[in-house]
């Protein structure tokens, strides 16, 4: 007899971002488009480039961007903008010691959180943020 699947089912791995390079010469992922995915952006938050200011605050060409801000103070050896609430808080998909992992940034504070556990797909962490920001665990990451 078959079942329904579980709401709560893992989505697969952690998506390819919005921009993709096949040469060399092209730019290299920007942020994690969650149209491209078919995926809804949860109430409250934006996927908008605009509103995610990937053009510039996460545009590593420019100096001073947060992408390079956050590799270099939390060791991240990847950090791609996935929502805003347009408030001062991202959620971003970045890759630490080649584990990828969902973070909580406050542009503002500066405060990194690491999303717990982190084996969280990212449908998991969209069904969580559905319910708000409080519904989503995370752990303090120190500056190094």
């Amino acid at each position: 007899m078959l079942t329904p699947a579980s709401s709560t089912t893992p989505l697969p791995a952690p998506p390819v971002p919005a921009t993709t390079s096949s040469t060399p010469n092209e730019p290299k992922p920007t942020y994690v488009n969650l149209k491209d995915l078919n995926l809804t952006t949860p109430r409250g938050w934006s996927n908008s480039p605009g509103d995610l200011s990937v053009g510039l605050y996460f545009n590593e060409a420019f100096k001073g961007n947060k992408s390079t801000m956050l590799k270099t103070s939390y060791k991240l050896d990847t950090a791609l903008p996935l929502l805003t609430d347009k408030e001062g808080l991202y959620i971003i998909q970045g890759t630490a010691s080649g584990k990828s992992s969902f973070y909580v940034w406050n542009e503002f504070s500066g405060f990194l959180g690491r999303a717990k556990p982190d084996t969280l797909a990212l449908g998991e962490v969209l069904e969580l943020l559905e319910g708000g920001i409080a519904n989503l665990p995370t752990e303090f990451i120190e500056v190094s």
